[in-house]
């Protein structure tokens, strides 16, 4: 019966609906309003440093790319951006790092906001890509409409590149075990970055597209898809490889990852396809463009000052080590200036479903895999101690959970990939069923989440959660409809990705899929058929 009912959604949405172009624009959108939703329940600029990154936005699209650093501490420098910007630094004053005061203190915008000032942001230094997309808005009549709609660009962004990955896993078949990853990656602290000005958002964003599209290219090869799985890697990796200073050397692991995860043969394969080197190339370029900035404006240069000597390495490495919970708290919901917090039982509700999947993957894994699985979580724990312990002397203890981030959702969706490869004895249906129970529990888990910020700012954490006086902060939409809208969309999302572990029938038939020989694959009835990728 249960079977039938599941069978009887999945004829409802075969067709166009369940076309992976469709896919990508349902996901997307739904997306888009999860996000935009989180920006309108934070107060303008309140997530940490979004004053900086604003202030780089609204000077890099207007092609100011570098600032004056003259008498500044390194990395910060002063644009010629119009006065918006400059009182915008100063709204989360009243509020940051006090989670019991409410967003309503915050002063209002005066003054001839479009009078050109110089303004200082600690991002001088940052790759201009991302900016100067997000930044577009701000060329605009300038107001608070402004800084809103230059939120919902960088949403807009995050959603097209999260998008991108549900549209990779749907191309696939035997997916739910994917799908399940998938939603697993999409934690609050993801979507509190894609609905605020922060580069941070395209990172894990496009490092969440790039572990599934990289994956399913070597290890679900399909030579029809070829083309299409490129152009969208070429993309992710473009867009990830510039957004922050660190991103290349996580791209470097990404890829080297997944290349230790798949059939040599399938790699090969890839990269000795003539149709692939365009894309690579271009992959390539936009890598060495940057490093070329990075190197150019010194980007992961101090001032060579050391100003805590006290900080030696076995004392960094130590504390950095301590702190690991609090990281992986960040990386699931911290908040506002990191002082806006889930429930206690939301945390251990998302380290529960994690620790499932992520032990499903380890168990299932076959021993390369397993290998690969344990090297990625030693470099996602151990990393951050050593950054810190290099150039805390100089900067003081500033690692945040969430910096891990590119590497850390690599490895619930290399479990996912190992559970699927390694399933034979497991019954698809078990992974579907699953992927609805844990949908359920996401849907709760990001709705508390996402109440319990929207309450900080409204009332501050320590006050009535009912009450809405002359006191509480007022966002652009009624709190109550926020929620409802919000609660609603994370409703569809997890509908949307259960009816996706549903395949089509084509996909079902054996006479659908190609019947020439194919060369090794990571599991049996995913391979990339040899005749149909010559060399041209």
């Amino acid at each position: 019966m249960r079977e039938s009912i599941v069978r009887r959604f999945a004829a409802a949405r075969d067709g166009r609906l369940g076309t992976p172009r469709a896919t990508f624009w349902l996901s997307f959108v739904i997306l888009f309003v999860i996000t935009a939703m989180w920006s309108f329940a934070n107060p303008l600029m309140g997530v940490v440093d979004e004053g900086s990154h604003t202030v780089k936005a609204a000077a890099s699209a207007r092609l100011q790319f570098t600032g004056d650093e003259e008498g500044l501490p390194s990395g910060n420098g002063t644009f010629r951006v119009p006065e918006l910007y400059d009182q915008a630094l100063t709204l989360p004053n009243c509020f940051a790092f006090s989670p019991d005061t409410s967003a309503q203190c915050q002063q209002d915008l005066d003054g001839d906001l479009a009078a050109v000032t110089d303004v200082p942001t600690s991002a001088a230094r940052y790759n201009p890509i991302y900016y100067a997309i997000v930044g577009i808005p701000s060329l605009f009549p300038t107001g608070e409409a402004t800084l809103y709609l230059m939120r919902l660009a960088s949403g807009l962004l995050s959603a097209a590149l999260l998008a991108s990955a549900f549209r990779a896993v749907v191309e696939m078949r035997r997916r739910s075990w994917l799908m399940l990853g998938l939603m697993l990656t999409i934690t609050p602290t993801v979507l509190n970055l894609a609905s605020a000005i922060n580069p941070q958002s395209v990172e894990i964003a496009g490092a969440i597209g790039l572990w599934v599209s990289l994956l399913a290219l070597v290890r679900a090869p399909d030579p029809d898809l070829l083309h299409r799985r490129l152009i969208r890697l070429t993309v992710l990796s473009v867009l990830f490889v510039n957004s922050r200073a660190l991103s290349p050397f996580f791209l470097a692991v990404i890829v080297a990852t997944v290349v230790l995860s798949a059939p040599w043969s399938n790699v090969k394969a890839v990269v000795t396809d003539r149709r692939s080197w365009p894309y690579l190339s271009i992959a390539f370029v936009g890598t060495l463009a940057a490093v070329v900035w990075i190197r150019a404006v010194g980007g992961l240069s101090n001032s060579g000052e050391i100003l805590y000597p006290e900080l030696t390495p076995t004392r960094v490495v130590g504390d950095t080590l301590q702190q690991t919970a609090y990281y992986f708290e960040s990386l699931v919901g911290v908040f506002g200036w990191l002082d806006s917090r889930m429930p206690q039982w939301s945390y251990l509700l998302f380290a529960a479903v994690l620790g499932v999947m992520v032990v499903i993957g380890w168990t299932l894994a076959d021993r390369r895999n397993k290998l690969v699985l344990l090297g990625l979580g030693g470099v996602t724990l151990l990393l951050p101690a050593v950054l810190q312990a290099s150039q805390a002397p100089y900067v003081g203890i500033v690692w945040q959970g969430r910096y891990i981030a590119p590497l850390a959702v690599g490895i619930v969706i290399l479990a996912a990939f190992s559970a699927r490869d390694g399933q034979l004895g497991v019954p698809e249906r078990f992974a579907r069923s699953l992927v609805g129970t844990v949908g359920i529990l996401l849907v709760v888990g990001h709705i508390a989440a996402y109440t319990a910020n929207l309450h900080r700012f409204v009332n501050g954490a320590g006050s009535s959660w009912l009450r809405l006086n002359s006191e509480s902060w007022s966002p652009p939409i009624h709190p109550g409809v926020l929620l409802g809208l919000c609660a609603l969309a994370w409703a569809a999302l997890a509908w949307f990705a259960w009816s996706m572990c549903v395949e089509r029938r084509t996909d079902e038939l054996p006479e659908a899929r190609d019947p020439r020989p194919a060369i090794e694959s990571a599991v049996p009835g995913d391979s990339l058929p040899s005749q149909a990728v010559p060399s041209r």
